[in-house]
């Protein structure tokens, strides 16, 4: 028993002094690993459903859906969950003039005439490189407005981070944000 105690203590020591062990960068690496994947296949489980089941509800409530939609996570920048960063899911619109986030609790609507910019911004996903938010950003008289979406519409969060990117674009391709004003030159007095 006094033999074994001593063993221990010699093996303490000796990583203490050697740093930690191929074992235990393996096991980190491999943990790192298996945590992704369940991320990514495991994080939108039951998806698919909640979509089909947002829509029909929608569509028996007689909410005229866009031709052109995304099924989206969405959120107010003010929202801060633990686990998930959306706030609510449902289905962003995207009209000539308009565009409208209708979820299963919140209805969010923005003119096209008031957006400002839309903008890639990061989130809970973004850290493990599965994602982020596309950021309507926009100005009704002095108050700022900032809608956080997040593509929902595949069953991967890796297929979604690609997803966000074409939303992205094609938010940018519609709004109708001028670049910032020059400013003006100093006058002499």
């Amino acid at each position: 028993m006094h033999y074994a105690a001593e063993t221990s203590c010699a093996v303490d020591a000796r990583a203490s002094q050697n740093g930690p062990t191929f074992g235990a960068w393996g096991l980190t690496a491999g943990w790192t690993a298996i945590t992704w994947l369940a991320t990514n296949f495991l994080g939108l489980l039951g998806n698919r459903q909640m979509k089909r089941a947002t829509e029909l509800r929608l569509k028996a409530q007689g909410v005229d859906l866009a031709d052109e939609r995304w099924f989206v996570g969405f959120a107010r920048p003010s929202y801060k969950g633990a686990l998930d960063p959306h706030e609510d899911i449902g289905w962003l619109n995207l009209r000539v003039d308009e565009v409208e986030f209708i979820g299963t609790a919140e209805r969010f609507q923005l003119d096209r005439a008031m957006v400002t910019a839309i903008r890639l911004r990061p989130n809970p996903h973004s850290w493990v490189g599965l994602g982020g938010w596309v950021s309507i950003e926009g100005k009704a008289g002095d108050t700022e407005i900032r809608m956080l979406i997040e593509p929902r519409d595949h069953p991967t969060l890796w297929a979604n981070r690609k997803l966000r990117r074409t939303l992205y674009e094609r938010l940018k391709a519609w709004a109708p944000v001028a670049p910032a004003p020059e400013p003006e030159p100093p006058t002499a007095p």
